[in-house]
């Protein structure tokens, strides 16, 4: 409430004191990219594409850390799942 009650009173002391934006408008027409903004997108769209994923090898380790990983996001505070339900899943798993 106390933001709300700030944001109205330097609205209200704005407008009192005759602080107003100005707002240029540009027609459509000439806002193009310059040459500058079209190899920014090129470079960040290289980048996101070649560095986005890290190139890691999919093994045993990595296998159990992915499963532990999911079961950790599907019951965080292990309020669902009990210890025989994720042994129940483990064996379903390794076989």
């Amino acid at each position: 409430m106390r933001i709300v009650r700030t944001i109205t009173a330097f609205l209200l002391l704005a407008t009192l004191t005759g602080v107003h934006a100005e707002v240029q408008l540009v027609p459509a027409a000439e806002l193009q990219p310059a040459a500058k903004h079209e190899r920014a997108t090129d470079i960040i769209t290289h980048i996101t594409t070649a560095y986005h994923y890290k190139q890691t090898k999919l093994d045993d380790e990595m296998s159990r850390e992915i499963y532990d990983n999911y079961f950790d996001s599907l019951d965080p505070n292990r309020s669902y799942f009990t210890e025989k339900d994720i042994e129940q899943f483990a064996n379903t798993v390794t076989k």
